[in-house]
C-alpha cells in the first residue's frame, strides 16, 4: 500500500471518528481501557509501574483502581484525538467549560508582553492548543516531528486554527525566543524525557528524571510570565474544563537544576489534581542518572 493511500485512508478514519458523538467515543475508549487492564500488555505494565513509583503509599486495591481508571481515560484520549483535529472551531469550543481561566494569559498578551504556556500529557491537551490558537492566532508551539502517516496528519491538522509550529531544533528554539521578544505567546509540552537541548536531572515524585530546561531559559532571558494550562476531561462525554495557573517565580533562576525542580513540582501539582487522566503509559523514568539501576524490567 502506497504512502498516499495510507494517508487518505487514515484521514478518512480520522474524519469518521471525529464526527461521532463524544459520549459514544468515550464509551469505546473506556471499553478499550478495560480490555487493556485485563491483558498482560506492556501498556498495562508501564502504567502500573509508573503509578507505583509515584504513589508508593497506595494499597494494592487502591493501586488497581487507579490503574483501571487511568487505562479507561487513556482509551478515551485515544478516540477523542480525532475530534480535536477535525471538528469545526465553534463546535470544539462549545466542549470547553471555564474558558475564562485563560483570561490571565490574554491580559498579559494584550499588554504587549509575551507569555509561555506549558502543557502536560493530561486530559484533553490537544484541545487546549485549539483554544489557545483561537484566542491568540499567532501562538507558536514547539513540537517533536513524528514520522510516517501520523506525523503528516499532525502537521496538516495540528495548527489549523492559526498556531505556528516550530520543530525541536536550534532554529525552532530561536524562533520561540524571537516570538516572545515581540510580545507573542509560546506553548510547549514540558513532561518529556529530555536528554539533549540542555536537559538536566530533576526530581519528579521523588525520582530524578531528565527534564527540559528550555522554558526556564526562555523565561530568564525574556522576563515573560510562565503559565501551566490543563484541560480536564469531564465524565460521560460532558466536555472539558480548563485550568490555568501561573508558575512560581522561583523558575526565574539561572540554576537550571533548581528551575527544572520548580517546573516538575508544578507538573506534580497537576497530576495530583487529576491522577487518573495523566499519561501513565509514557516511560518517564526510563533514563536514569549514571550508576543508578533501571526502574523498568524491559
Amino acid at each position: 500500500m502506497s504512502q498516499r493511500l495510507k494517508f487518505i485512508l487514515a484521514k478518512a478514519l480520522f474524519y469518521t471518528l471525529g464526527y461521532l458523538p463524544l459520549p459514544f467515543l468515550h464509551l469505546l475508549g473506556s471499553l478499550l481501557g478495560i480490555l487493556v487492564y485485563c491483558l498482560p500488555l506492556r501498556i498495562r505494565y508501564y502504567s502500573s509501574t509508573n503509578i507505583k513509583l509515584c504513589f508508593p503509599q497506595l494499597t494494592f486495591l487502591q493501586h488497581q483502581i487507579l490503574l483501571l481508571r487511568s487505562l479507561r481515560e487513556m482509551g478515551k484520549g485515544f478516540f477523542e484525538m480525532a475530534v480535536f483535529w477535525v471538528r469545526p472551531k465553534q463546535r470544539l469550543l462549545r466542549l470547553v467549560r471555564n474558558k475564562s481561566a485563560f483570561a490571565a494569559v490574554l491580559a498579559v498578551e494584550s499588554s504587549g508582553h509575551g507569555a509561555i504556556v506549558l502543557g502536560i500529557h493530561l486530559g484533553g491537551f490537544y484541545l487546549k492548543n485549539a483554544l489557545i490558537s483561537h484566542n491568540l492566532p499567532g501562538t507558536t508551539y514547539l513540537y517533536r516531528p513524528q514520522p510516517g502517516v501520523l506525523g503528516k496528519i499532525m502537521r496538516q491538522l495540528g495548527n489549523r486554527f492559526g498556531g505556528n509550529l516550530a520543530a525541536i531544533s536550534i532554529s525552532g528554539v530561536l524562533s520561540l525566543f524571537r516570538h516572545l521578544k515581540q510580545g507573542g505567546v509560546v506553548g510547549m509540552l514540558c513532561d518529556h524525557n529530555v536528554v539533549h537541548y540542555g536537559g538536566v536531572f530533576a526530581p519528579f515524585f521523588d525520582h530524578l528524571v531528565p527534564t527540559i530546561t528550555l522554558p526556564a531559559r526562555l523565561a530568564v532571558k525574556t522576563k515573560v510570565p510562565v503559565f501551566i494550562a490543563v484541560m480536564q476531561r469531564l465524565s460521560w462525554g460532558r466536555g472539558y474544563r480548563l485550568h490555568v495557573w501561573r508558575v512560581s517565580d522561583a523558575i526565574y533562576t539561572t540554576d537550571l537544576e533548581n528551575a527544572a525542580t520548580v517546573m516538575n513540582a508544578e507538573i506534580e501539582k497537576a497530576v495530583r489534581l487529576f491522577p487518573t487522566q495523566y499519561d501513565w503509559l509514557y516511560r518517564r523514568f526510563r533514563t536514569r542518572p549514571k550508576g543508578q539501576p533501571p526502574l523498568y524490567k524491559t
